[in-house]
């Protein structure tokens, strides 16, 4: 085991770990979390100086082993808590002009996912202002019609947090216990991208994802940022809101527009019937299946 795969391992067991003895439940470390752990055992300068001597990480690096490491606990948290199936009601509001067009239209939908990715759905109700034609789903966030982003390449998803690599950024107006992290992927696709996070040390919690895609979900568009935030819903801490700007053309008209979906409710079941049924209670008819189900 190198010095860094030892201070990665020792910063996870210390997230993960009841309170130490003599500390309350609650007791969440110093006001640096990524040496919280070492602090109990003696001096943390003396850790970092033995992780130097094996042939590790230099004193100076120490820092951002923490904030690499905090960032693949709240990524294991995250993945925990989409874990089984769960029902999640949304709103999506696109919003788009550009010429004579102009697009305006939202929807209520009930969309079942087990372990976080989408297996069917079903449309509650929806007003549409457009003066245009809008096919089904055609400016979501992804190409699979299942009107949410895919989150099975997710750089926050501990099953997929391999895709990326990651490293510290200096964030001088993150608040205290903040760090922020910038990712990329050597797999340049749709379910890919490159940007930054920001995530809560002390709480094993992904702040905020802001992120360009490798490629977006229509030919027809330009350019787009990504920018998901994260919040509680009932028990769990999840992504509250996507949101997706863009800039796109249709023949010699360009514009530009705004697909943004939020998060109203998300609850588990212990099974894929029982949250199929209660999704199926909010409407009359059946769930459609996604086209990623598998």
């Amino acid at each position: 085991m190198t010095a860094q795969q030892l201070c990665e391992t020792l910063w996870v067991r210390r997230r993960l770990s009841p309170a130490l003895p003599g500390r309350a439940s609650g007791y969440t470390g110093t006001s640096s979390p990524e040496i919280g752990y070492y602090l109990h055992m003696g001096s943390a300068a003396s850790i970092v100086l033995v992780a130097a001597l094996l042939g590790g990480v230099p004193a100076s690096k120490a820092s951002s082993v923490g904030v690499i490491a905090g960032f693949r606990a709240a990524a294991a948290a995250y993945s925990a808590q989409t874990s089984g199936y769960l029902v999640d009601r949304v709103v999506q509001t696109i919003e788009a002009k550009g010429g004579f067009i102009h697009v305006n239209r939202v929807e209520r939908r009930a969309e079942v996912r087990k372990d976080g990715e989408i297996v069917a759905s079903r449309d509650i109700g929806r007003h549409d202002a457009s003066n245009v034609s809008l096919s089904s789903h055609s400016v979501g966030p992804n190409g699979h019609n299942d009107s949410q982003p895919s989150q099975r390449h997710f750089v926050f998803d501990q099953r997929f947090i391999g895709d990326y690599h990651l490293a510290p950024v200096t964030c001088p107006t993150c608040a205290d216990g903040v760090a922020e992290v910038s990712f990329d992927s050597n797999l340049h696709d749709e379910d890919h991208g490159t940007g930054t996070a920001l995530v809560d040390l002390r709480h094993d919690r992904i702040l905020s994802v802001t992120y360009r895609p490798y490629m977006l979900p229509d030919r027809r568009m330009d350019s787009g940022i990504v920018t998901i935030s994260f919040g509680r819903l009932g028990n769990a801490w999840l992504p509250v809101r996507y949101r997706l700007a863009f800039t796109a053309h249709y023949l010699f008209i360009h514009g530009s527009g705004t697909v943004d979906i939020v998060s109203e409710s998300v609850r588990h079941y212990p099974t894929l019937e029982a949250a199929r049924a209660a999704a199926d209670s909010d409407t009359g008819s059946q769930l459609s299946e996604s086209s990623t189900s598998k």
